[in-house]
């Protein structure tokens, strides 16, 4: 850095200009109003340096972003997006947006050591010196496993968010620039701080990855993962030095220009909530290295930002600290008057060694790999990514391509880097592999079952391919338990090898009377899926299932008096059923469609030679249709048929409640009452729901229904007359512990009733 300044003092023959900007979170806004005061005046800066925000923004000014591009960062970010770990929904598979609808409590853990990076290669397709800089700097696995022994300890979080959507944009914002380099190299010198959780010492950074260097200088402790670089666990350089005058006057400057963002002392009523919290934490532990570098910049500018936080990153926010910023400096204008006229001679900014930004421009890529993978994942995933070599990508591609990757639920990272100079450049993705198990809680209240708990242990579910095992159970009234084997081939459909039981307790209506259920079943099948896809899944397989009702059971005795062969049996049949699921939310959908479609049938019955064989078929659709603002109509339909004698009570038909095939798999959901009702072989509903989001997750509907039973085919479309009418008003609050309803339901057969429930459906 030394040499880089005497060069310039050398060959300009003036004084050098340092510019240190500290950290503040969201008020970090302030310093791109101080940026545009010093490029108006014509302010050469030689070496920058930050902390924490103030290392993104120097960061960022290093490699040729001024201050109108950076203005425009600020302002144009989804905040909320980009400091969460949240991803596009289109990307994640099937079976993972159905299990995240049905628990509340998810977890994933390890039993035993993560498989560690070092134990797989980088990718022969990337060069020696790009594989330099994977050990160098880049976030690849080699230097970010855990080093905690494999128990549920290191399974905790150690951030609110891991920050994979901040880590993506900066890879984004920096292209030409993912080399390891010498940051003295950069077209503005550059270094920042962060704080070593290790050595409780400062990490200057000089060199290396420019990415992990601004994504560490900004790790605020407990909101952000901790960046882990060699032996190294790096947060927030706030926390040991949020103003580094003393680096700019290391250097050799010969002025220094020094943006303070501290806070005023806050005072006890100062002090509320958490970004008030977060803000005197990293203050408390910086307060020393702060106190001696406060005074020591030749011109120190310091706005009034008394009503905004380092969490203040709302856009009517973030315009005013832009404003305030550019004023603080204009008070200054008298030194840097002086400045100006010391560095007159200064030469321009040269343009053409500026990053490229991936959302302004596209870029042609030379060759893709992964880092951390095995070679058939690594196939896996570049068909996932849908990129190949020779073609060109923007930041939607990449972003694009990041989800799907995060989307797999198999890495606890991911990010990318972009090799090179100049394009076209070598595209390495770097994969951290994450928990492989996970532990799934879920409870459910309402008026029908009272309380349920539903618990699912998952081993080995988040691992790409190989053997897995999921043991589920629910419990309440009614008990249902299932164990699932199946193994994920990364070229073949899934094998699936399933076993449940369940023993049903619900109020179910029989020729007018009341009946509970007594009954007990078990279901073994064996089937192929692809559990993978992201909108829907098809099965084909077989089955083999059997019932038994108690006796003493008022439906017990009404089924053993119509046939004494009605009260337990067993058969062994197949199925094949399609599911496709667009929603973007289960409960409380504004767009998309969720549709079944299903046929079964029962070739065997156990004891019974001359059986004949009996057909299912079944179709589920819901659709949720916008009209504009707060509304939306949901259009709903059920169908299903029994074709053959229904010898059992696995085959007959069952009309209500509000969840489909929460009592028996053959229920369909109905608006107007919550027991069950047995139906003829042959049944159709169609209902239409008027939805309203009056405010926040407030919402208001209103439900019309009918549904027509029948004993044949052609008897079901003889007549429009309805079996049974039902409607059904409802209030609904989308709470963090699951949708809260109060039903009010009517129907012609039942008249009025009432349903409260708190809890995701299971």
């Amino acid at each position: 850095m030394r040499v880089r300044l005497d060069y310039i003092r050398r060959t300009e023959r003036r004084p050098t200009v340092a510019l240190v900007l500290s950290g503040g979170g969201a008020k970090g806004a302030a310093q791109v109003g101080a940026l545009k005061y010093l490029e108006e005046q014509g302010i050469p800066i030689d070496f920058i340096c930050g902390t924490s925000i103030g290392g993104l923004i120097g960061g960022m000014y290093a490699i040729g972003y001024r201050s109108d591009e950076l203005k425009e960062l600020f302002t144009s970010q989804d905040w909320g997006l980009t400091l969460s770990d949240r991803i596009d929904q289109r990307f994640v598979p099937y079976e993972n947006k159905l299990y995240r609808q049905e628990y509340l409590l998810t977890l994933p853990f390890h039993y035993s050591d993560p498989v560690s990076a070092r134990s797989i290669r980088s990718s022969d397709r990337v060069g020696a010196r790009n594989r330099e800089n994977l050990r160098l700097g880049a976030p690849a696995p080699d230097s970010d496993v855990r080093p905690e022994s494999g128990n549920f300890a290191r399974s905790l979080p150690s951030g609110y968010v891991f920050g994979l959507n901040v880590g993506e944009l900066l890879s984004s914002l920096t292209v030409g620039y993912h080399d390891s380099i010498s940051f003295a190299a950069l077209p503005i010198p550059y270094m920042c701080v962060a704080a070593d959780l290790v050595s409780c010492k400062a990490k200057n950074w000089t060199s290396g990855n420019l990415n992990i260097a601004m994504r560490s200088t900004m790790s605020i402790p407990g909101l952000f993962d901790p960046v882990r670089v060699g032996d190294l666990v790096l947060v927030d350089g706030g926390t040991r030095n949020n103003f580094p005058v003393d680096i700019a006057r290391a250097v050799g400057a010969d002025y220094v220009i020094g943006f303070d963002l501290a806070d005023a002392e806050p005072g006890y009523e100062g002090i509320n909530h958490l970004g008030n919290i977060l803000s005197r934490f990293v203050t408390m532990l910086g307060a020393d290295a702060y106190n001696r570098n406060v005074g020591y910049a030749d011109v120190c500018v310091k706005p009034d930002l008394h009503e905004f936080n380092m969490l203040s990153f709302n856009a009517e926010a973030i315009d005013v600290m832009i404003e305030r910023g550019y004023r603080a400096i204009v008070e200054k204008q008298d030194s840097i008057a002086l400045i100006k006229r010391a560095v007159s001679s200064a030469r321009p900014f040269p343009a053409d060694r500026k990053a490229v930004d991936l959302s302004r421009e596209y870029v042609l890529i030379r060759s893709v790999a992964f880092d951390g993978l095995t070679p058939d994942e690594e196939q896996m995933m570049l068909r996932r990514t849908g990129i190949v070599p020779g073609q060109t990508v923007d930041k939607q591609v990449m972003d694009d391509a990041m989800s799907s990757l995060i989307a797999t639920g198999a890495f606890e990272a991911v990010s990318y880097s972009l090799y090179g100079g100049d394009a076209p450049y070598d595209l390495v993705f770097h994969c951290t592999r994450g928990p492989v198990h996970q532990l799934g809680l879920g409870f459910r209240l309402d008026t029908e079952q009272w309380a349920s708990m539903a618990l699912h242990l998952g081993l080995n579910t988040r691992k790409l391919t190989g053997s897995k095992l999921i043991l589920s159970t629910r419990l309440g009234r009614s008990i249902k338990a299932s164990a699932r084997y199946f193994y994920d081939s990364p070229h073949l459909p899934t094998i699936n090898l399933e076993a449940g039981l369940s023993a049903p307790s619900a109020d179910l209506y029989l020729d007018g009377a009341k009946n509970g259920i007594g009954c007990f079943t078990h279901y073994e099948q064996l089937y192929f899926s692809n559990i993978r896809w992201t909108s829907m899944d098809v099965r084909l397989g077989v089955r083999n299932h059997h019932y038994r009702i108690s006796e003493g059971t008022a439906l017990g005795k009404q089924l053993a008096e119509r046939n004494p062969d009605f009260v337990q049996s067993g058969f062994l049949g197949g199925f094949a059923d399609g599911h496709l699921y667009t929603f973007d939310d289960k409960y409380y959908p504004s767009h998309g469609v969720d549709l079944r479609v299903g046929l079964e049938g029962d070739f065997v019955r156990y004891g019974q030679p001359a059986f004949h064989p009996v057909w299912v078929t079944s179709l589920d659709f819901k659709a949720a249709l916008p009209l504009g603002g707060a509304v939306a109509f949901l259009p709903e339909i059920h169908y299903r048929s029994v074709f053959g004698e229904p010898y059992s009570y696995l085959h007959y038909n069952y009309l209500g409640g509000a969840i489909a095939g929460r009592y028996v798999d053959q229920q369909i959901p109905f608006a107007g009452f919550g027991h069950m009702m047995m139906m003829r072989d042959h049944l159709a509903t169609a209902s239409l729901e008027l939805r309203l989001q009056p405010a926040g997750n407030f919402f208001l509907s209103l439900t019309a229904g009918a549904a027509r039973d029948a004993a044949t085919f052609p008897d079901l479309f003889q007549s429009p007359t309805p079996t049974v009418l039902g409607a059904a008003f409802q209030a609904g609050y989308n709470s963090f512990l699951g949708p809260l309803k109060l039903s009010l339901q009517w129907s012609d057969l039942y008249r009025w009733g009432a349903y409260l429930s708190l809890g995701f459906d299971f």
